[in-house]
């Protein structure tokens, strides 16, 4: 509700590329966020195709600026669960690709042969281990577990994938997300015909020139992500964005908590036991009553100007959104 009313239901996310170009040559090459949720990987080709479009052949340096959002990466209370690799627990950074979730791709082959894997988006973990493709019929176990360390994420994989299985997915939260969708950007520029001479490193938040960028679908068309998905990523950024809109970058979660709270208060919907630390409510972080969840419902009624997004972003219980796909594949609808 406070982000649609405060940023409004057309509201965009940015994200480029920043640089110049001198002979063909960009030196450093910048990729810069805005805290958009959505980014994909299809969109780092689509800055990629571009770039080839504008006479790019070659990158120096690829640097990450990640300054929009501070580096509390970890929302808050996350903390209490620090062994959850699974994606709901992912982290939030101001260019976040793919969720900041990394999904290993295991495809079985033929019985007694190794079966084929990579990591989704490219670049970013490094496989060790294998798994091997079974006889037909004998199921799959597959084990997968997150290594850490200074300049890389290692995955370290094992077990077995029957013959015939569909294609296999595990997704896995980053730990640190930060690098990440520049490790990926650099795969995509050199699979392009761009190589990237130089590393991958953080930084760039003075390179002002832009060459080429990208802009998200509206926050309206967004919204379903958090209301009929209750994705908890989602949640995070948002707040997140709230926080940069009211106060400046860099955006801090409890200061989109801060915005929160204030939009309650100047409703007269806060109240002594209101507590707002993080966006998605996991852990133990929230406390709201029923009366300012009420509250907040009548007042988004009355407000034109939201109200056909905020209510079609709600789950429909028993329809949507596992109801829908199951409905849309009986249909034959895909």
């Amino acid at each position: 509700a406070v982000a649609l009313d405060q940023l409004g239901a057309e509201y965009r996310f940015s994200t480029g590329l920043y640089g110049t170009i001198a002979a063909g040559r960009v030196d450093p090459l910048v990729l810069r966020g805005h805290g958009v949720p959505s980014l994909g990987t299809d969109d780092l080709w689509e800055l990629a195709r571009a770039l080839a479009h504008l006479g790019v052949t070659e990158v120096g340096n690829l640097l990450v600026d990640q300054s929009r959002f501070d580096d509390q990466f970890v929302p808050p209370a996350f903390e209490q669960q620090p062994n959850e690799w699974a994606g709901f627990r992912a982290p939030v950074s101001a260019v976040a690709l793919e969720r900041n979730v990394a999904t290993l791709v295991v495809l079985p082959t033929v019985a007694g042969q190794p079966a084929r894997m990579w990591f989704e988006p490219p670049g970013v973990v490094t496989i060790d281990g294998s798994v091997a493709t079974g006889r037909p019929g004998s199921g799959e176990a597959i084990q997968l577990s997150m290594e850490p360390r200074a300049d890389a994420l290692i995955a370290h994989v094992g077990g077995h994938a029957a013959q015939g299985l569909p294609r296999l997915r595990f997704e896995r939260r980053l730990e640190d997300p930060r690098r990440a969708p520049g490790l990926a950007l650099a795969t995509i520029l050199a699979d392009r015909g761009i190589p990237v001479r130089g590393g991958v490193s953080l930084g760039g938040a003075e390179v002002k020139q832009r060459l080429v960028f990208h802009e998200s679908r509206s926050l309206a068309e967004l919204m379903p992500e958090l209301g009929k998905n209750s994705d908890n990523y989602y949640a995070e950024m948002f707040l997140k964005v709230l926080g940069a809109e009211s106060s400046g970058p860099p955006a801090r979660s409890q200061e989109g908590a801060k915005a929160v709270a204030a939009w309650l208060g100047a409703r007269g919907l806060g109240g002594p036991g209101l507590r707002i630390e993080n966006g998605s409510g996991l852990f133990d972080a929230n406390r709201v009553s029923a009366k300012t969840i009420v509250g907040v419902l009548c007042q988004t009624y009355r407000n034109p100007a939201v109200y056909p997004e905020f209510l079609a972003q709600f789950a429909i219980g028993g329809v949507d959104p596992r109801g829908m796909e199951q409905k849309c594949r009986r249909d034959n609808v895909f």
